[in-house]
């Protein structure tokens, strides 16, 4: 299913993603006017690093103002600014992706006091859901680490591949294997 998702995105678009979002719920091939399932068998969260409306219209204007992410029966818009400052970093814009909640830059999965926030990886383990998470950075790079680590910066590398240990977690696939290996 996810190999044909890639397939379907444009390849312009691909090189014009460098912070959105996009949610799709697979089962489901009903067109969008049809009730959609209760519930979704899977869901898939891609994040492309610092894609905004300002790239995805330009990926419609390269392209004959048509993509394929027009046609997912469920698409939506995330403000992504952190706490205290409308310029975020990633690690505030995945906590909030991540958390549902607004933190400060550098900060993950952490709220704005330092608090652990529940990520919604953790809350699918703990309904017995199959979890996973790739990424094509290093794994505890700030947007994969805020889906699963409670730090306040990001650049608690060690401390990030603890908190991923900890888990219980399907499968990690990225690069940093020096910040899992025993020192």
């Amino acid at each position: 299913m996810l190999r044909r998702l890639l397939q379907q995105i444009s390849g312009k678009m691909l090189l014009l993603c460098s912070l959105s979002f996009l949610f799709w719920a697979c089962g489901s091939t009903a067109p969008v006017e049809s009730a959609l399932p209760d519930k979704p068998k899977n869901v898939i969260l891609l994040i492309g690093d610092g894609m905004g409306l300002s790239q995805i219209s330009a990926a419609m204007f390269s392209n004959n103002a048509k993509l394929n992410l027009e046609q997912m029966p469920v698409l939506g818009f995330h403000k992504s600014y952190s706490y205290d400052d409308l310029v975020t970093d990633s690690a505030a814009g995945a906590t909030a992706f991540a958390c549902g909640i607004k933190t400060f830059n550098g900060a993950i999965g952490v709220d704005k006091d330092t608090l652990g926030i529940k990520t919604i990886l953790e809350e699918a383990e703990e309904n017995g859901m199959a979890t996973g998470l790739i990424a094509t950075s290093t794994i505890v790079h700030a947007t994969p680490a805020a889906f699963i680590a409670h730090v306040v910066s990001r650049e608690q590398y060690e401390e990030i591949a603890v908190d991923m240990l900890k888990t219980e977690v399907d499968l990690l696939i990225g690069g940093g294997k020096k910040y899992f290996d025993p020192k």
